[in-house]
């Protein structure tokens, strides 16, 4: 059989849109059940997190409605102050959110902004930092009150209060989202319209596959044509069963050999080409196979397309 959805993690984890610190920075208890059926999914992206140091002013960008972690139309790259005092493992980052918009990175919804981000002992549960030895309700928490105003004392002036929602900046999903993949117009136009780097750059440990730098990971370099650049368009991967060529392997013997955007746009994280046969599979289509052999030598002829590629911008699914 062959398949046109990664079977690992892989592109579901890379790029993170709308996936930062949130307004309500706690895991309510609605969430308990989902997160545990979640868990066995993420430990690979949760433990990867709990020993990753992000960069001291952390790049995001924002389009007012949107925060993602890479640059696109229409968005603004802005600056995330990021505390790395503690620096050991494992680790995980507290949201620094305040109600006054001056100074602030940048703006959430009904009037919360936020200011910055401190690392401090602890582990994700699920895309929540639970600090060592405290339960939740961290934004009632006098203590991480403290904390992000000491860090970040010139610009919370006193008013700053904690969350630890920011599981996202590596790619670990919200159980909601991803029981319900149901991304939003923003988050699918963003992805319609964004040219991903021809020389795209993954890291791969052999199990999970992410878009930055961490130890025990090792940078791959994942082909990707962009000869349709014009909106909407979305991206196909190439598979192939040859592992002779391919920049990393998703399991069962398949790997991935480049990707090639074509008119089309996501549904969910699927790219539905507009050429696409009617009720044909994207795997099956001849055209697009043709698509993918046509455009990567390093095929021999031998590769399907996909579309499952809607993870690069954050897309759950």
């Amino acid at each position: 059989m062959r398949y046109n959805r990664h079977v690992l993690m892989s592109l579901a984890t890379v790029a993170c849109v709308a996936c930062g610190p949130a307004a309500n920075p706690e895991l309510s208890r609605s969430d308990d059940a989902s997160q545990a059926e979640l868990s066995s999914v993420e430990n690979p992206l949760v433990d990867l997190a709990s020993r990753t140091l992000l960069d001291k002013e952390f790049k995001v960008y924002t389009n007012g409605s949107v925060v993602i972690n890479h640059p696109a139309p229409g968005f603004t790259e802005k600056v995330l102050p990021t505390n790395n005092n503690y620096a050991a493992a494992p680790g995980c980052y507290m949201a620094c959110y305040s109600h006054e918009q001056d100074k602030s990175a940048y703006g959430l919804r009904d009037n919360i902004y936020v200011m910055g981000q401190v690392r401090v002992p602890g582990k994700y549960q699920g895309h929540i930092c639970m600090a060592s030895r405290y339960a939740s309700e961290v934004s009632n928490a006098q203590a991480f009150k403290d904390l992000c105003n000491r860090t970040f004392a010139d610009v919370c002036n006193g008013n700053c209060w904690a969350g630890g929602d920011t599981g996202g900046w590596f790619g670990i999903p919200r159980a909601s989202a991803m029981l319900a993949a149901t991304p939003s117009e923003d988050l699918l136009a963003v992805a319609n319209r964004t040219l991903l780097n021809k020389e795209f750059k993954v890291y791969t440990n052999g199990q999970a596959i992410i878009n930055h730098p961490a130890p025990g990971f090792t940078e791959k370099v994942l082909p990707t044509n962009n000869e349709f650049s014009a909106a909407p368009g979305c991206y196909l991967a190439c598979y192939s069963n040859n592992q002779d060529g391919a920049v990393y392997g998703v399991g069962e013997n398949i790997f991935v050999m480049g990707q090639v955007r074509v008119a089309g746009s996501y549904q969910g994280r699927l790219c539905k080409p507009q050429a696409l046969e009617a009720a044909t599979p994207v795997s099956a289509s001849e055209q697009l196979k043709a698509k993918c052999n046509q455009t990567f030598p390093v095929c021999k002829n031998g590769c399907w397309a996909g579309g499952d590629t809607g993870g690069w911008f954050g897309i759950p699914g």
